[in-house]
């Protein structure tokens, strides 16, 4: 099999050595999406921090051939733990049973200059 990087100029011109997402058969690999909208701002509050992340992720699959419907796998990096409640409200607006597998981390995602609270990676099936 082959892979196939899916990418586009806005993207390249960042000039950040990755692939939004890679392609290999049916599968989908998203990289880790962060919550910098398109002027490389960080929402301030955890909610529409993860909204954006999620609608990235969605636009990913979208432009892959795919939905949100077809995520497999879910890896979500929590700045802390405490928004853990928070995630899963907003999460259920995105994805619907049968959910995908889903592992939640709590790592040091954040750097002084941007707040991000939240990452999130995903593994999605494709259609033919």
């Amino acid at each position: 099999m082959k892979k196939q990087a899916i990418t586009w100029p806005e993207y390249e011109k960042r000039g950040i050595p990755l692939s939004p997402a890679v392609r290999c058969g049916n599968l989908l690999f998203v990289s880790g999406q962060v919550p910098l909208d398109q002027n490389e701002k960080v929402p301030e509050k955890f909610a529409d921090q993860a909204t954006l992340v999620f609608n990235k992720l969605k636009a990913i699959m979208e432009r892959s051939g795919t939905t949100l419907d077809n995520v497999l796998n879910i890896t979500v990096y929590l700045n802390s733990m405490d928004d853990w409640q928070e995630l899963n409200r907003i999460y259920v607006q995105y994805f619907r049973k049968p959910f995908p597998a889903r592992t939640a981390i709590q790592s040091s995602i954040c750097r002084p200059e941007q707040p991000i609270r939240i990452e999130v990676q995903a593994v999605a099936c494709v259609d033919d």
